[in-house]
């Protein structure tokens, strides 16, 4: 952005040279009034709002509750939270609840929070995170069966997406905006892809809206590491969100997908997966 900023305000430099020097010729430079030679205002970029601070509130607010583990009192009180905060900031808001299986077979009450901008409007943008802490640090080597905190897996995105929420709040987006928490995503075996991304998997047999699409789309997952390495994530053998393909999907817009004699929503092509963690297969990519 620096680069592309400076490049502007040269190419503004020597359009005023140009302005100032082109005349018909003749000596003493240009044959018109200095005061009548239009300005060139300099380049400025304009970027959206976004504090950093408040995100990290965000972040810290999430924790208070404690680990966001489904059936749970912290994970129904931070639901809650989190709904109100979106109402708050504008959102049309929709909690999509059901009664799930997670990987051992127990039942747990899964919660997807879907918040939405310009609700009426054909183009929109997904941005999404999971707001679910993991059960256990079985990366831990010396508490493995203890809870995941979840600042940075978990919150970290969800914090990036509230604040955003918050920035609607005082300008609205042009186009439609759908802000999407996933549940139960955390709680996967690491020898069982299908074991993860159960709230998502489950928006995708039953979205939120019939016919739901998305031009575009990001996911927001791990951002909250100091100096964190966030590649674009180019490639994932299970992409849950892509198995089938909505009729009449353009291929260049759309993940490619098995058929399905019943279409059901995609992910666009042009979802972008942002994260840190190199643990796991993300569910979307581009």
């Amino acid at each position: 952005m620096l680069k592309t900023k400076h490049l502007f305000a040269l190419a503004a430099i020597f359009t005023s040279i140009i302005f100032v020097s082109c005349g018909d010729g003749k000596p003493g430079g240009t044959d018109k009034d200095p005061d009548s030679i239009p300005k060139v205002e300099p380049f400025k970029a304009i970027a959206p709002e976004f504090s950093a601070d408040t995100a990290y509130r965000f972040i810290e607010q999430q924790l208070a509750f404690g680990p966001r583990i489904p059936n749970t009192p912290a994970h129904v009180a931070c639901a809650e939270w989190m709904v109100n905060q979106f109402k708050a900031y504008g959102a049309e808001t929709m909690v999509q609840a059901a009664e799930i299986k997670d990987r051992s077979g127990k039942l747990i009450q899964m919660k997807n929070i879907i918040a939405s901008y310009n609700p009426a409007a054909t183009k929109r943008v997904m941005l999404t995170a999971h707001w679910d802490s993991r059960p256990f640090a079985d990366k831990d080597g010396k508490n493995p069966s203890a809870p995941v905190p979840g600042a940075n897996d978990g919150a970290s995105g969800v914090a990036v997406i509230l604040e955003v929420a918050r920035q609607f709040h005082i300008k609205a987006p042009t186009v439609g905006v759908d802000l999407i928490l996933w549940d139960a995503e955390d709680n996967g075996s690491y020898n069982d892809n299908e074991s993860w991304c159960q709230g998502s998997q489950y928006w995708v047999n039953h979205p939120h809206k019939a016919g739901y699409r998305a031009a575009w789309g990001i996911n927001l997952d791990m951002v909250g590491a100091r100096m964190p390495a966030l590649p674009r994530t180019p490639t994932a053998s299970k992409v849950h969100a892509a198995k089938r393909t909505m009729s009449g999907a353009s291929p260049r817009n759309w993940a490619t997908a098995t058929t399905s004699a019943a279409p059901i929503p995609t992910l666009p092509r042009s979802t972008t997966i942002i994260s840190s963690s190199k643990e796991r297969e993300p569910r979307w990519s581009r």
